[in-house]
């Protein structure tokens, strides 16, 4: 290699070093510059003035994600807060009636009668056949009512143990059919009353007052559709974490700096 190439490269290198430092020194001087401008709250200014000057089109925006989230979000959040409703309900018709001890609806009562031929009056213990009848009266529409609102979503795992409930109740018809309950074709129960007020009390209390009757799953079932639907809204962002509803889904990634 001569001199001449050697004396080249030597400048080469020596202008190099030369740009590399200027850069160097002018992209410290401009980061110098930026953190001065951030630091003086400047930056923060600039872009405060621009969403502000853009703020009715950013209010827009908001608004249209607002309705749109309230549009895909009503319906279900109806259908929920229905079935949740439907099951309080039920749930607690059923705990009426499984009720043990003093406040059981199925304790006998002391009264008195007298007989009409010798006047003679004696003490007996009856059910109040009327609180039982209507008790069960209000079980079924609740039970109804429950099934027909679960049947209309399409939230497979309501929908699954709506089906295990009628299920359910299909492996008691027999028995509900001797104290005159009949199960219709959609799955809806029927009372006959003249049947009922006949029935034997015996059978009426161990299809609604034991702790493996008839009303006592049915509780249970109610009790987990009711917790199903809970769940459905949580995951659909329905409520929010405090179990209000809620329909702004969204958020700005400006707010900190506006």
């Amino acid at each position: 290699m001569n001199i001449n190439n050697l004396s080249s490269i030597s400048t080469l290198f020596s202008s190099m070093n030369q740009t590399s430092s200027s850069n160097n020194n002018m992209n410290l001087y401009s980061a110098f510059s930026e953190y001065s401008i951030i630091k003086s709250g400047a930056y923060r200014k600039l872009v405060k003035s621009y969403y502000g000057e853009t703020g009715n089109s950013n209010s827009t925006i908001k608004d249209k994600l607002s309705k749109l989230n309230s549009d895909t979000t009503s319906t279900e959040a109806k259908q929920y807060t229905e079935i949740k409703s439907a099951t309080d309900s039920l749930s607690k018709s059923a705990t009426t009636l499984v009720t043990k001890g003093t406040k059981s609806l199925f304790k006998t009562m002391e009264t008195k009668k007298v007989d009409e031929s010798t006047g003679e009056e004696t003490t007996v213990k009856e059910y109040d056949m009327k609180a039982i009848h209507e008790a069960v009266s209000s079980f079924i529409k609740e039970y109804n009512d429950t099934l027909e609102i679960a049947s209309e979503t399409d939230n497979q795992t309501i929908l699954k143990n709506t089906l295990n409930m009628t299920k359910q109740t299909a492996s008691y018809e027999t028995s509900l059919d001797k104290i005159g309950i009949t199960i219709n074709e959609d799955n809806t129960l029927s009372l006959n009353e003249e049947k009922f007020n006949s029935a034997d009390i015996t059978s009426i209390k161990s299809l609604f007052n034991d702790s493996q009757s008839f009303a006592a799953k049915t509780l249970y079932k109610s009790n987990q559709i009711g917790q199903n639907a809970v769940k459905a809204a949580t995951n659909a962002s329905i409520y929010s974490s405090t179990g209000t509803y809620s329909t702004t889904n969204y958020s700005s990634v400006y707010n900190w700096l506006l």
